[in-house]
């Protein structure tokens, strides 16, 4: 596997972390979908 895809799997995964975490509070809504939608 390339080093840039590596990179890029483990960004992904960060923003999917970041999506569960703030998923807990509603008011973040957008927020959760925009980094749902940086993980794909």
């Amino acid at each position: 596997m390339k080093e840039t895809t590596r990179e890029c799997l483990a960004l992904a995964e960060k923003d999917l972390q970041a999506a569960e975490i703030l998923l807990k509070e509603q008011h973040l809504a957008n927020i959760v979908m925009f980094h749902c939608q940086q993980c794909v």
